[in-house]
């Protein structure tokens, strides 16, 4: 149901848990477009019928879903905020709340460019890359409301962070850095912070990462 010249800047497609939605970001015209898919017709359909606009001029990138509450949460590439949503099986989305990705005292800018976004297993924090000073944020998530509160900006040693992954357990979060060419192994500690373990991978420009269940 998407026109190409409509929406050229088609960036991230994710799957919500219950498998009837697909959230997909617009970059390029700051929205989010929620399909819901059709099992019967084998079709998607874009649900309310429109697009869901965001923060204006901010990019939305990446986007996870909550594992067993009904909240999604997105980042952005040219403004350093997450936002936090309510959504319906029907697709419908509410604002909930929009954080800074920024550590005091450091003034956001195009340059400040998220990457990826990333779940806690618990369901109780969650992460996002920036590029721009190459850290982490850490935040919690209310229990309650879905609102976000950043408890941590932890910076990375190596260049441009691209992607990153929680191992199953929980209880470390990996990091692809891009630019110096090496995987980051850090520690998640029970109250979701993180903590360098001095492990790493040599690989030339890792883009991508997701654990692969055993058999």
């Amino acid at each position: 149901p998407l026109d190409k010249q409509t929406h050229p800047h088609l960036h991230t497609v994710v799957l919500s848990p219950s498998g009837n939605l697909l959230f997909v970001s617009d970059k390029g015209n700051d929205q989010i477009l929620m399909l819901r898919i059709n099992y019967e017709t084998r079709k998607l359909e874009l649900c309310g019928g429109k697009p869901y606009d965001t923060v204006p001029g901010a990019s939305v990138r990446c986007a996870v879903f909550h594992p067993t509450q009904p909240w999604l949460f997105t980042n952005h590439e040219t403004t350093a905020v997450v936002a936090s949503f309510r959504y319906e099986e029907s697709g419908a989305l509410a604002p909930v709340s929009v954080a800074s990705a920024l550590p005091e005292g450091v003034e956001d800018s195009p340059a400040m460019m998220q990457s990826d976004i990333k779940m806690h297993p618990s369901g109780r924090h969650l992460y996002t890359l920036v590029r721009g000073i190459n850290s982490v944020t850490a935040f919690d998530i209310d229990a309650a409301t879905g609102r976000l509160t950043r408890t941590q900006t932890f910076r990375l040693e190596g260049k441009n962070p691209r992607s990153c992954t929680v191992s199953p357990d929980g209880r470390f979060l990996l990091v692809a850095m891009v630019l110096s060419a090496e995987v980051l192994v850090l520690a998640i500690g029970a109250d979701g912070t993180l903590a360098a373990t001095g492990h790493k991978a040599t690989m030339p420009h890792p883009a991508n990462m997701a654990f692969v269940p055993a058999k």
